[in-house]
């Protein structure tokens, strides 16, 4: 399947810094690799929904306010340090019955790529709506907002912990920071 990849203008999430001048995180890009259906459905369904879905994944996740690193971190990072974030894989489940029940996985990876060196956070979000008398549409919708909630919650605490054991292990085994 042919790749879409998503540019956005330059977002800057300012950190607070402690006396210094502010350090600035930038989101770079989120690159969307595979989109995928497990369940059956017809090919229009799946056509329509790809489009639209992905666009609203993309949106929900440059909107989090709490994508960022913890201002314990930022002496660690140098001003500028790119967060690049790639959707690994964007599952459909839909089955219709009682109204149509929908459910959605998503495989988010942080990369952040500065300096040599590249740090991974891998996290698994799915939910499920269930929509009755409504187009599948809407209970896909219904359940990316759900997952993009829970990232929200998820993200920094992980991501942040992640990071730090990183570092640590590059401070005993080569000298850096």
């Amino acid at each position: 399947m042919r790749h879409s990849l998503f540019t956005f203008a330059v977002l800057v999430l300012s950190v607070p810094a402690a006396v210094h001048a502010r350090t600035d995180i930038t989101v770079g890009r989120f690159e969307d690799k595979t989109v995928k259906s497990r369940c059956p459905a017809s090919d229009k369904f799946k056509e329509n929904l790809d489009r639209d879905l992905q666009e609203k994944l993309i949106t929900g996740l440059m909107g989090l306010e709490r994508f960022q690193i913890q201002e314990r971190e930022i002496r660690k990072i140098k001003p500028k340090h790119t967060i690049v974030g790639a959707i690994r894989t964007f599952e459909v489940c839909a089955t219709e019955g009682r109204g149509q029940e929908v459910q959605i996985a998503i495989d988010v990876q942080l990369l952040s790529a500065k300096g040599g060196m590249t740090h991974m956070f891998s996290s698994t979000a799915q939910a499920s709506s269930s929509a009755a008398n409504h187009a599948p549409q809407m209970a896909m919708s219904a359940a990316i907002d759900e997952i993009i909630k829970r990232l929200d919650d998820a993200v920094p605490r992980s991501a942040t912990m992640r990071l730090s054991s990183k570092r640590k292990k590059l401070n005993r085994d080569n000298g850096i920071w």
